[in-house]
């Protein structure tokens, strides 16, 4: 699903772009869905420290892009606009977590 997230992140508008993520999402196999969900609410607790931890959405997707989704051999092209895509993903769960996971959108 690597192609259809990196896609999914120029989609426009937002909720059409919400929409799609929360599809991807759900497409997942449940124990991923619940690991990734959790993981996000707690990246989202670490950003209300940001003041003193500096670690805002910006800088967690920077940390956690790579880590989260990355290419498969076969689909690296390069590394330096593959981590740009791979934070944006992260930097768009997080922005728009609740909208994305929250169930009385589904």
């Amino acid at each position: 699903m690597f192609d259809r997230v990196l896609a999914a992140c120029s989609i426009k508008p937002r909720e059409s772009r919400i929409k799609e993520f929360r599809d991807i999402v759900n497409c997942l196999p449940e124990c991923n869905r619940d690991t990734l969900k959790f993981l996000l609410e707690h990246l989202l607790k670490v950003t209300q420290y940001s003041e003193r931890n500096r670690m805002h959405t910006a800088n967690l997707a920077i940390v956690f892009g790579p880590t989260l989704l990355w290419a498969p051999a076969a689909q690296a092209h390069n590394i330096a606009v593959d981590c740009i895509q791979q934070n944006n993903v992260v930097d768009i769960l997080l922005n728009d977590y609740h909208d994305i996971f929250d169930r009385r959108h589904a």
